[in-house]
């Protein structure tokens, strides 16, 4: 390898360092959201967010959702992550079946919404039937209970659909939240 090989390597290889750390921005690939970066906003309460469910669509045994989630406060919040969601038999009612599990896909990333502004996770429902009666114990549901990431206080949500009472079988997973709905 020449001289010149060698130190246009090492350019190219500074330069992908610098985009991934941030260190050199601007539009193109490498560039991050202004959104994602911003320090100092207050994570998004339950008192702030307007929460609606939108169906998507069936697939493969499956139902799928839009868990939209709307700033309704007069100043930016953040999200970070996964909601916590389960179906349960009213509000401040028991749980029926297990909570959702989270959708790996894709990985946590903060964001930041502005008053008015909105952000979605993706909620799969399987369908009760496809497991043995015994082991699912299927049940209607009428309420969804969604926590904001990191709130402590649920936002409940009219939901018609049915699910196993048997926490052994896992109906539902959610995606971490996405800027704008879906």
């Amino acid at each position: 390898m020449s001289r010149g090989m060698f130190h246009r390597g090492c350019l190219i290889v500074a330069v992908v360092v610098a985009c991934g750390t941030g260190l050199i921005s601007g539009p193109g690939l490498w560039s991050r959201p202004a959104t994602a970066d911003a320090a100092g906003v207050a994570r998004c309460t339950a008192a702030a967010i307007r929460l609606t469910v939108a169906g998507l669509g069936d697939a493969a045994g499956s139902s799928y959702y839009s868990i939209d989630l709307t700033n309704m406060s007069g100043r930016n919040c953040s999200l970070d992550g996964y909601p916590r969601a389960s179906f349960v038999s009213a509000p401040g009612g028991h749980q029926l079946g297990s909570a959702a599990g989270h959708d790996p896909v894709y990985s946590r990333r903060r964001i930041i919404l502005r008053p008015g502004r909105g952000a979605h996770a993706k909620l799969r429902v399987g369908t009760s039937r496809d497991y043995p009666e015994p082991v699912c114990g299927p049940v209607t549901v009428r309420w969804l209970r969604v926590y904001v990431p990191g709130a402590a206080v649920p936002v409940y949500t009219g939901f018609h659909g049915s699910t196993c009472a048997g926490a052994a079988a896992r109906t539902i997973s959610i995606s971490r939240v996405h800027q704008g709905w879906s």
